[in-house]
């Protein structure tokens, strides 16, 4: 990016040296309002956030008139010293003197406030009492370290930015499904039930720091030497921190897709019921087609709790004109709802039962080869994104785990093992060894 403001400075190229890895490329693509970056740790989010930052405030300054105002924020002092060495980096200015900078008109080291040549003013905060992370409007925020800051951080922030229709950026390595994936990173991430156009979130792990290629080693080596939990959360920014995950290869960037990556067509169309009718245990039907070249894709969820039989009759037959299903397979523990529905001409098959089995062929299905898996799931199955990436096994008392699922919000996952573990064995046996898998 260069930089011309003639009667302040000369020309100045910010980023002549900076490299970007395929991963940092994409957060940098994206025009999104707010953007979300989990990455390893030596992932190289700062370095990508704090050269964001400076972009999207020289964008403004070629845009906006008047004086223009940001924050960068982190959980403590200390930590914005991280972000501080980025910024003064990418400006040319020395820790001791920033004025060094052609583009710095002064620094209050006392203030931690940077002014910019053009009427720019950068301030450095700490969220460690968020409650004061209020006052000034700001035309953009970059928060470094998000997920380690308190859930009201955002709250206070966001509210800053709303009446100069600002920005804001957050660059983190993930503590878990915490506020921040809830409230912020999952309003980017495709096949998010809340997923917001004005949000982008992206991820990475430290491997794709292309940029240092030692770097591979030394995440072998943490691998070693790390409790797993830990090596997930820190180098493979992973917001999985528990154990017993029973799909632990499902990842969204690589089994959830849009509704343009679809097939034009599908060879065969089928569908898995859980039946289901109070809060806490909804009917599920899901619709599954699979491509000429054998992938299977999750294609529509219908997810509804208090609704009767002939409602779900009525539902199942509109998606059967819809999609051409050949076949439901239901939960076999409701023979007389699986008979109804025969009396009402409708292709209807008691599925296999057995979990073990059923947990083995989707993931079978979801096991990706050379990066491409043979299940897909369409963005717009929320329920279904959710409950497989939380369905889990149970633990006993002593915190082992048992080969058993914990049986909460995991009806769309027995409907999709219904469908497919019923119809492959079914109908395409070959691919498995029958003595396995039952």
């Amino acid at each position: 990016m260069i930089i011309t403001e003639g009667k302040d400075y000369k020309e100045f190229d910010l980023f002549a040296d900076y490299k970007p890895h395929e991963k940092q490329r994409a957060f940098h693509r994206s025009t999104a309002r707010i953007k979300c970056c989990a990455a390893g740790v030596r992932g190289g989010k700062t370095y990508a956030g704090a050269r964001e930052f400076v972009r999207k405030v020289y964008t403004d300054r070629a845009e906006k008139k008047g004086r223009l105002n940001y924050w960068i924020v982190a959980p403590t002092y200390a930590l914005t010293d991280i972000a501080k060495e980025e910024l003064f980096d990418i400006l040319g200015a020395e820790i001791e003197d920033p004025k060094t900078s052609p583009l710095v008109k002064s620094w209050n080291g006392a203030k931690l406030r940077l002014v910019l040549k053009g009427n720019i003013y950068i301030e450095f905060k700490s969220a460690e009492k968020p409650e004061t992370l209020v006052a000034r409007g700001l035309d953009g925020v970059w928060i470094d370290e998000a997920g380690r800051c308190a859930a009201v951080t955002w709250a206070n922030l966001r509210a800053r930015i709303a009446d100069r229709q600002g920005w804001a950026l957050f660059t983190t390595t993930p503590m878990g499904k915490n506020w921040f994936y809830e409230e912020v990173y999952s309003l980017g991430l495709a096949g998010s039930e809340n997923k917001q156009e004005d949000y982008a979130s992206f991820h990475w792990t430290t491997a794709d720091n292309t940029a240092i290629p030692a770097l591979k080693k030394e995440m072998e080596i943490a691998k070693k030497v790390l409790p797993l939990r830990y090596f997930q959360r820190d180098w493979e920014a992973s917001f999985e921190v528990f154990a017993g995950q029973i799909y632990d290869e499902f990842r969204r960037e690589i089994h959830v897709i849009t509704k343009d990556k679809l097939p034009t067509r599908f060879k065969t169309v089928i569908a898995g019921k859980d039946w289901g009718f109070a809060e806490n245990h909804p009917g599920v039907t899901l619709v599954l087609g699979q491509s000429e070249s054998g992938k299977w894709y999750l294609i529509e969820e219908v997810v509804e709790t208090r609704q009767l039989l002939d409602w779900w009759v009525e539902t199942d037959k509109a998606l059967m004109e819809k999609y051409n299903i050949e076949y439901f397979y239901a939960d076999p523990s409701e023979p007389e709802h699986i008979e109804y529905y025969r009396r009402e001409d409708m292709p209807i098959m008691e599925a296999k039962n057995a979990v073990a089995p059923g947990i083995q062929s989707v993931a079978m299905m979801l096991h990706p080869i050379d990066g491409k898996p043979s299940l897909y799931i369409l963005d717009s199955c929320y329920n279904s994104i959710k409950e497989i990436e939380g369905y889990h096994y149970k633990e006993d008392r002593f915190g082992n785990i048992k080969e058993e699922p914990e049986k909460v919000d995991d009806h769309t996952c027995d409907a999709l093992r219904y469908a497919l573990h019923t119809h492959l064995t079914t109908f395409e046996p070959e691919i498995f060894d029958m003595d396995v898998w039952g």
